[in-house]
């Protein structure tokens, strides 16, 4: 048996508690999901994550909302990556948006850092990290670079911390503070 790791695929079945409330519900796959249970997983998400309920987007898959945002926030202004990335956030903003920067994460340890552009956060950017790194594993941000980061009103950006379960880090608290995180 081939097992793609990359792409979550588990070697073994998945047990009867998954799989037999899914087979009782499949009748029901062509209807909307009713506001009150989006209400409610909104309030389970807003518990889990420890963050208010309106800044939390729930979707149907995390490549639709990361387009939406690429072509909200990217226009005139420069996109910043980190390399290697999550494949999806590459390839979509090559699609939309044809100069991008990217910065190869330092070795060994795999981190960003933002101080060799402190120069080009002058313009408008737009920075898309993912943390942890998708494909290192590694957690590329420092809490005092994402500060430094964040204090220039040009710059929005983004996060995404898909596996932060992995990591017990995230940046979710700073969003009070600074609302172009």
């Amino acid at each position: 048996m081939l097992v793609r790791l990359d792409r979550n695929e588990m070697a073994i079945k998945l047990p009867k508690v998954i799989t037999d409330p899914i087979k009782e519900s499949i009748e029901f796959l062509n209807r909307y999901t009713p506001q009150s249970k989006v209400d409610e997983l909104l309030s389970l998400l807003s518990t889990y994550t420890n963050s208010p309920k309106n800044s939390i987007i729930i979707s149907s898959a995390s490549d639709i909302l990361l387009k939406e945002f690429i072509y909200l926030f990217s226009k005139n202004r420069q996109i910043i990556l980190a390399d290697p990335s999550f494949f999806l956030i590459n390839a979509t903003c090559k699609k939309i948006y044809s100069s991008i920067l990217k910065v190869r994460l330092k070795e060994p340890e795999f981190k960003f850092s933002i101080v060799p552009l402190i120069d080009e956060l002058k313009k408008p950017t737009l920075i898309i990290l993912d943390n942890p790194n998708n494909p290192t594993g590694n957690i590329i941000l420092d809490k005092n670079e994402v500060k430094l980061i964040l204090e220039n009103e040009n710059i929005i950006f983004l996060v995404d911390e898909a596996y932060f379960e992995f990591s017990n880090v995230s940046c979710a608290n700073l969003i009070a503070d600074y609302p172009n995180l």
